[in-house]
């Protein structure tokens, strides 16, 4: 399905608390008489999930959706020994219950910085990537044991390159990934895309792009997350870091769409971008979406000293 405008996309996946807020808001734009803003986060909306510097969320994926039940996979970005966690599961209900999960291999992964499930396997399978552009194949049992199935690097990964965003997805009956260097500044974030060989681990038909962000405006990682739906819309947040005591602010856009053109996809970026959220308070570095009449976009922070926190729809 094609999206004909941003507000078709922001209709469909908002939450339902947020869609008569929203509808207004466009009204209000069309007609000129708002100045253009991001409905704010409020406070009570986020979940401290785990407290400290090795337990913030870089990188989520959902594990189990049900009407009762909603169980996410997520990594963590720590570089040290096994001690610090870079694998938990986290259920979310009246409390959220925090597993950590043994990483399956000897070698310890350095700054996990993403996750994406895969579509269309029967057992779940995962991709998470690093900073520096490793990617690991992760597939998760329903009793929770993790298998390492392979572990392959990004191509031809470009000198002073920080990766922040992964996400795969089906377009014409082959997989697609998407990944990205989330910048800083002046150094605007690298989009990146081509088609993946399940068998093989390579990648084709790669092309990339660059984006820059409105807000926020300072000391900003251009992209710190990244999703695709099954639509081709393309969803990113963007944050600003000073430190590990921050302060902290960030931003979710839909940045445009991609679309299937013979064997390759095209790129389509939205002209002027606006923040669907916005926090003055939080690091936004996961995102996650939701499916269905409940659902929306699931947000996940990196607070650093503060640890993980989260937001669902």
């Amino acid at each position: 399905m094609r999206y004909r405008s941003f507000y078709q996309a922001a209709d469909l996946f908002w939450p339902r608390r947020w869609k008569a807020r929203w509808r207004w808001l466009w009204g209000a734009i069309a007609a000129g008489t708002v100045l253009v803003t991001a409905l704010p986060l409020s406070a009570e909306d986020w979940i401290p999930v785990r407290a400290g510097i090795h337990h913030g969320i870089s990188g989520m994926a959902v594990l189990e959706h049900t009407p009762e039940t909603l169980s996410l996979l997520v990594v963590h970005d720590n570089k040290g020994d096994a001690k610090e966690p870079r694998l938990a599961v986290i259920r979310l209900g009246d409390r959220p219950q925090y597993t950590p999960l043994p990483w399956p291999d000897t070698v310890q992964p350095v700054d996990l910085e993403a996750l994406t499930p895969i579509p269309g396997l029967p057992t779940p399978g995962f991709m998470a990537l690093s900073s520096q552009g490793e990617v690991y194949h992760l597939e998760v049992s329903a009793q929770q044991d993790v298998r390492l199935r392979r572990v392959f690097r990004l191509p031809s990964v470009a000198r002073g390159a920080n990766f922040e965003g992964l996400s795969l997805q089906v377009f014409g009956n082959r997989l697609w990934m998407f990944w990205g260097d989330r910048g800083q500044d002046d150094r605007l974030a690298t989009l990146h895309w081509g088609e993946l060989d399940p068998a093989t681990y390579t990648l084709q038909r790669q092309n990339s792009t660059q984006i820059q962000v409105p807000w926020p405006t300072n000391d900003v990682r251009h992209l710190s997350d990244l999703r695709v739906d099954s639509g081709g819309v393309v969803y990113l947040s963007a944050a600003m870091d000073q430190g590990n005591d921050g302060p902290f602010a960030s931003a979710v856009y839909i940045i445009g769409t991609m679309q299937l053109s013979a064997y390759n996809l095209q790129f389509n970026l939205i002209d002027q971008l606006v923040p669907l959220y916005r926090s003055e308070h939080h690091k936004i570095e996961a995102l996650e979406l939701l499916p269905g009449p409940e659902g929306g976009i699931l947000l996940g922070t990196d607070d650093e000293n503060f640890g993980g926190w989260l937001r669902q729809p």
